[in-house]
C-alpha cells in the first residue's frame, strides 16, 4: 500500500537541492515495490533528507529535537532510500553547508518556518497506528471532537501535514473559530473515487437558512496505518 510521508510534505526551499538517493530496485519483489512511495509522494520522498540537513544547520536544536523520530523514519523507509543512505545523508550535510550562506534573508526565513513545521510532520510520520484514525471516518469523528474541545494541537494531528493549506487554515483560527467550524459540518460518506491509498469523502456542508448547501471534498491518506486528512 503507498503511504505519503510527513517529512516530506513539506517541500525544500532551496533551488536545486540534490533530489537524495533513488529507491533500490525491488522489481523483483512486488510487495516490498508497491508498499514505496510512487510518483509525486515519490519525488517528495527523495527531498527529505535534504530538508533535513537544512534544518538541522539553520534551527537551533532542530537536529536534537527530531534525532529520533528521524532515525525512525529512515528505519521505517531504508527499503525505498537506497543502500547508502547513510552516506548519501554525509552528503547532504555537506551540500547544506555551502549553500546555507548563500541564501537570502527572506530565503532563510521560509526554510525555518518550513523545518518547524517539519517537526510537527515527521513526528506524524512515524506514529504508530492508533484507533482514533483507523479508518477515515474514525478520523473525521476525532476531528470533530477536537474542533468541539478547542483543542488546536489535537485536531492538527489529524492532519498528514500541519503545514498543509488546510493545515495552515486551522492553526490559524480561535478557539472560537475552532467550535464553529465544528458546529458546520456532518457525517462523511466516501466515493467511488476510492483506492487503497487514499479515500475521497463527501460532505454536505450545512447551509444558513434558506442558503444551498454546499458539498465537499475531504481526502484521507493512509500514513503508518492512521488515515489522516491530507485536504478538505
Amino acid at each position: 500500500m503507498q503511504r505519503l510521508v510527513g517529512i516530506a510534505i513539506t517541500l525544500v526551499v532551496i533551488t536545486g537541492a540534490s533530489a537524495g538517493s533513488a529507491p533500490p530496485d525491488e522489481s523483483a519483489n512486488s510487495s516490498a515495490d508497491d508498499d514505496c512511495p510512487t510518483g509525486m509522494s515519490r519525488l517528495f520522498l527523495g527531498r527529505a533528507p535534504m530538508l533535513q540537513a537544512n534544518c538541522e544547520l539553520l534551527l537551533p536544536g532542530y537536529a536534537e529535537q527530531t534525532r529520533a523520530d528521524f532515525g525512525s523514519w529512515q528505519r521505517i523507509w531504508s527499503r525505498c532510500l537506497g543502500p547508502h543512505f547513510g552516506k548519501d545523508m554525509a552528503s547532504y550535510r555537506l551540500q547544506a553547508a555551502s549553500q546555507i550562506p548563500r541564501l537570502s534573508e527572506a530565503e532563510k526565513q521560509s526554510t525555518v518556518a518550513a523545518c518547524r513545521v517539519n517537526v510537527f510532520d515527521l513526528a506524524t510520520s512515524v506514529r504508530p497506528a492508533k484507533p482514533e484514525y483507523s479508518a477515515p471516518e474514525a478520523t473525521w469523528t476525532e476531528f470533530r471532537a477536537a474542533l468541539r474541545a478547542r483543542d488546536k494541537p489535537r485536531t492538527l494531528l489529524c492532519f498528514v501535514s500541519a503545514g498543509s493549506q488546510s493545515g495552515k487554515v486551522v492553526d490559524a483560527m480561535s478557539p472560537d473559530d475552532l467550535e464553529k467550524l465544528e458546529k458546520s459540518l456532518t457525517d462523511i460518506k466516501r466515493t467511488a473515487n476510492t483506492t487503497p491509498a487514499f479515500v475521497e469523502a463527501i460532505m454536505e456542508r450545512q447551509a444558513a437558512a434558506g442558503a444551498e448547501p454546499r458539498n465537499f471534498t475531504v481526502r484521507f491518506v493512509d500514513v503508518n496505518g492512521n488515515w489522516l486528512i491530507e485536504s478538505l
